[in-house]
């Protein structure tokens, strides 16, 4: 074993250790090592740089520095990611008073190579939603001049849609989009949302949906129909398309788009609306979309109500609904079936005497 080799854990596996909170993935950086050495001990290599590798048993991620540790930490995005524990004397490198500015929850970005990626400026917005920490003041400033000079307008939606991604199961999701506000990247992040021209208590309403529906789940296609729930379908259809949305968050935030209209009607709109609006939500199939669904309209409305009265009224809502899709799905069709097979009634019969026996069942419930 060549002794001048040096092994470092480094970046977001070390901070996490530091806060006291689960390490994710382990990442790290390799001192005085060569391509064709990493590859002899078993490493496996990625990419045509040869300066990426995988371990031969865990496939945790080693990269080779170019010369330094201390270079590798100075291209680094934030202070807090800059830090590195030597794996032989357990040490630990701090260059850039990462440390401290753990202790004090701050964000710090290392230095001019903060640019370099703009994707960092969303990662830091959502640092702060998950950890609770605030940016300190130049770089809130930095972010912004980087908004100002177009470096966000090239970030692919892909890389767009895997920070949002994340960001909506953080703590209290709201602030990822506020740091993004704050600095005047939201429309340029989001430009279908057109957050720049809706009243600000609608833009509110929206994050305070958010939070509660988060404290209540962490199903990334309900936050995400929550988030997104005050757009015209035309416009949520532009936005899920550009990002590449998966198929259940977008088919989830369309229904709650077109139909949070009927929850909110719910004891209004007639035993047929009630039961096409089961049949709309899938609510006899597996992948029934009913009870994300009312998680999205409860969120949406309970957040600006006060009263108990009014609260616990609509919530019966969800009660009353969930019960006329189990009591739908439990019907005994057994006899009409036999009379439909041996002949007995035609199709046009066949279909009515099956319809109005689940009308019956929401009549029976009042809907």
């Amino acid at each position: 074993m060549n002794p001048s080799v040096k092994y470092y854990l480094v970046g977001g596996a070390v901070r996490d250790s530091l806060m006291g909170l689960p390490e994710h993935d382990r990442d790290y950086v390799v001192v005085g090592c060569g391509a064709e050495e990493m590859i002899n001990k078993g490493f496996i290599c990625v990419g045509n740089s040869f300066s990426v590798f995988l371990h031969p048993k865990n496939k945790e991620e080693y990269v080779l520095a170019d010369e330094t540790l201390e270079e590798d930490l100075a291209r680094r995005d934030l202070t807090i990611n800059a830090i590195a524990l030597d794996l032989d004397t357990n040490e630990i490198i701090d260059p850039y008073n990462g440390r401290k500015d753990i202790k004090e929850k701050i964000l710090r970005h290392v230095g001019e190579s903060f640019k370099d990626d703009p994707i960092r400026v969303l990662r830091c917005a959502r640092f702060c939603a998950r950890l609770g920490f605030s940016i300190c003041n130049q770089t809130l400033e930095y972010m912004s001049m980087m908004v100002r000079n177009g470096y966000l307008n090239d970030l692919t939606p892909e890389r767009v849609f895997l920070e949002l991604d994340k960001a909506i199961t953080a703590s209290r999701p709201s602030v990822f989009f506020d740091v993004l506000q704050s600095i005047g990247a939201l429309d340029t992040i989001f430009p279908e949302a057109n957050f720049k021209n809706i009243q600000r208590d609608v833009y509110k309403h929206s994050l305070a949906a958010l939070n509660l529906a988060r404290s209540k789940t962490n199903a990334k296609a309900v936050l995400f129909a929550v988030m997104f729930n005050g757009l015209v379908k035309d416009r949520l259809d532009m936005l899920c398309e550009r990002l590449a949305v998966p198929n259940s968050y977008r088919n989830l935030a369309q229904r709650v788009c077109t139909l949070h209209g009927e929850y909110d009607n719910l004891f209004a709109i007639g035993s047929k609306r009630v039961l096409k609006l089961l049949d709309d939500l899938k609510h006899d199939r597996s992948d029934s979309y009913l009870e994300e669904y009312i998680l999205c309209c409860e969120s949406k409305f309970t957040v600006n109500v006060f009263s108990k009265k009014e609260r616990d009224d609509y919530l019966c809502r969800s009660e009353q609904l969930l019960m006329a899709s189990s009591q739908i799905c439990g019907l005994d069709f057994t006899e009409i079936n036999l009379n439909f097979h041996q002949k007995k009634i035609n199709l046009k019969t066949f279909l009515k005497q099956r319809y109005m026996m689940k009308i019956k069942v929401l009549r029976d419930l009042n809907l």
